[in-house]
């Protein structure tokens, strides 16, 4: 479960074995988005009592009910699967600001705005977003945290 900015971007650094060069390209490609969405799910707690430890912590049970906004609930899932969609969505919120702060170390500008998938679902929600590919990946992450 990563904790901070400053965490969240040592792992993109590990993903990419430190090799900064290869991190820039990711970013400045807009490549970062499906590494952000691997390593957000791979960083989830797997063990019933890390999982209540890192509810009760601050602020964090308002990720679990924006997982339940977000994923829906079903009666075959348990409190331990919507805790975890929950930390999934702080590992995402904590990448994307590492990816913005990486950004600016490296110069390089913003050339086009990626969307959170929390901000992908809203919009398709509303209609706003026709693009199959958002639809998709909220569709798969649904299956893998709630089915």
């Amino acid at each position: 479960m990563l904790e901070s900015v400053k965490e969240a971007k040592e792992e993109l650094l590990d993903y990419f074995e430190e090799n900064k060069e290869e991190l820039k390209k990711a970013i400045k490609n807009d490549e970062i988005q499906d590494i952000i969405t691997e390593i957000a799910d791979s960083d989830t707690d797997v063990y019933a009592n890390y999982l209540t430890n890192w509810f009760s912590k601050g602020q964090n049970y308002r990720y679990v009910e924006d997982a339940l906004e977000e994923f829906g609930y079903t009666p075959d899932k348990g409190i331990f699967d919507i805790i975890r969609a929950g930390q999934y969505l702080k590992n995402e919120e904590l990448l994307n600001e590492a990816v913005k702060e990486l950004k600016k170390e490296y110069g390089i500008e913003r050339l086009h705005r990626k969307r959170s998938l929390r901000e992908s679902h809203r919009r398709a929600i509303r209609g706003n977003v026709t693009k199959r590919g958002y639809k998709e990946k909220i569709n798969r992450l649904r299956k893998v945290y709630l089915e």
